[in-house]
């Protein structure tokens, strides 16, 4: 089966857009979604419109559980919108209870086992939502991601890609579609075969003009979310 490996789309759907007409292209049957679905941009409606049709599997990422925080007060709101900006509070405002819910629900982590392999999918790594796996992480760490009888994790959060193999796993991050760190304007992801066990990584170009211009008006106390999708490939900074 071809696979999508999509990870952190943070509202933005004029990425997720052009990524899914892509994967439709190259026979994608179905979806990997490593959260972050919400954060940072504002189109969350637009992102679970277009998710909709596809056949998929969804793990949490941290944004989410920012969403449920902030809705249930045990985080308080100045300060995300200071740090992120308004994409919390927009999708508060804008989604349904039930769409909400579906999202604030979501499990941490799970196991898909397709075509006999055995794939562990989340967000920061297998044991913290919150945990940065960086492909520059030492290999300790990154050796930790490694699970009895797991043949391929997948996991987000860094907005990096990556891959990593072992002699019983392989791990992989696809990088950001919503807001890739190294470029602006590209999301990344992966089409992952799990018939041939193959590892493609993909950079799909998008319009970031209007999202930018978008979150000038929005967000102007925040910068960093526009001058991240100007980007230039030489640039590269964790945040």
């Amino acid at each position: 089966m071809k696979v999508a490996v999509l990870s952190d789309i943070h509202g933005n759907a004029a990425a997720l857009r052009e990524v899914l007409d892509e994967a439709s292209k190259f026979g994608i049957q179905f979806l990997f979604i490593l959260g972050d679905l919400v954060g940072y941009y504002y189109r969350i409606n637009e992102v679970m419109n277009l998710l909709e049709k596809w056949p998929k599997e969804i793990v949490r990422g941290n944004h989410e559980e920012m969403l449920r925080n902030v809705m249930e007060k045990s985080e308080d709101y100045q300060k995300n919108y200071s740090r992120y900006g308004s994409a919390i509070n927009i999708a508060l405002n804008t989604l349904t209870s039930s769409q909400i819910n579906s999202l604030i629900t979501l499990p941490f982590h799970m196991v898909v086992k397709l075509d006999r392999l055995n794939c562990l999918l989340c967000h920061g790594s297998p044991w913290d939502i919150n945990d940065y796996i960086y492909p520059d992480s030492p290999v300790e760490l990154i050796e930790k991601c490694i699970i009895p009888g797991i043949d391929y994790v997948f996991l987000g959060h860094t907005h990096y890609q990556f891959i990593y193999y072992n002699e019983t796993s392989i791990i992989v991050n696809p990088g950001s579609v919503g807001q890739a760190r190294e470029y602006g304007g590209v999301a990344d992801w992966v089409v992952f075969d799990s018939i041939n066990r193959t590892i493609d990584f993909k950079h799909t170009s998008y319009y970031a003009g209007d999202l930018i211009s978008e979150v000038k008006v929005i967000d102007p106390h925040c910068p960093y979310l526009w001058e991240v999708l100007q980007r230039k490939p030489s640039t590269k900074m964790k945040r």
